[in-house]
């Protein structure tokens, strides 16, 4: 049926035989009732809309089921983990990054995310071995794979996505919706106010110092390093000038 419906999607589209895919996949009668009064405006959107959907999902299932058969293979080659560590190796060279702080805790949660996801498909192949006495393929043993498999496909695009990001990273420095680090920060700030943001500035450091560093926690303290610079220049000309 997944062929069948991408046929369709892809192709001229005829109304009644997405119609007769759609009642044959699924399970609400109502809906299938309206669209089989005929086409118009609505009823093609939302054929059209309800087939997408159905697509999607069995593209899932589709990939977790190619996942899950390849648990009994010796040699499964062709699974996307070996993409993602291709993409882990790549980013072992010998250039520098722009921002070592930053990439390293970029580089952290992506290696961490991608045991977890090699964690669950060791055990994925474990459930799918077919030593033993016990039947591995009854039902209840298949769904219990297939959950695990459609986790595992969505895990994958998550860490292709996070290694995607440290790369970016190792090159630009920055994260890739954050636009660069040093924004300029309080140049009108008025004299009688440098030293009260000169002092918060430390207290938001320190305090996120303390805590885990997440990448998003190491751009704020960036961030904060380079307030702080700024409001340290700002502090120690303005007492020259007031003579303090």
């Amino acid at each position: 049926m997944f062929e069948q419906i991408r046929a369709w999607l892809n192709g001229k589209r005829d109304y009644f035989r997405g119609v007769a895919i759609y009642i044959e996949t699924s399970n609400d009668k109502s809906l299938a009732e309206v669209l089989a009064q005929g086409p118009n405006e609505y009823r093609k959107r939302r054929l059209y809309k309800e087939l997408f959907a159905l697509y999607e999902k069995l593209k899932v299932a589709s990939d977790a089921n190619k996942l899950a058969q390849s648990a009994n293979k010796s040699a499964p080659n062709e699974l996307p983990y070996h993409t993602l560590a291709a993409k882990a190796k790549v980013i072992q060279n010998n250039d520098t990054p722009v921002n070592p702080e930053l990439y390293e805790s970029c580089k952290r949660e992506a290696d961490i995310e991608y045991k977890k996801v090699m964690n669950k498909r060791a055990v994925l192949f474990s459930m799918a071995d077919s030593e033993g006495f016990e039947d591995p393929n009854t039902e209840a043993k298949i769904n219990d794979r297939s959950k695990l498999a459609i986790d595992i496909v969505t895990g994958y695009q998550k860490i292709s996505d996070l290694y995607d990001r440290v790369n970016f990273v190792k090159s630009h420095g920055h994260l890739p919706d954050q636009g660069g680090i040093g924004e300029k920060e309080y140049i009108s700030l008025p004299d009688h106010l440098v030293k009260l943001r000169l002092d918060n500035a430390r207290k938001a450091y320190n305090k996120i110092k303390a805590k885990e560093r997440t990448p998003k926690r190491v751009v704020l303290m960036q961030k904060h390093e380079e307030n702080i610079k700024r409001l340290e220049e700002q502090w120690k000309s303005l007492k020259a000038s007031l003579n303090l």
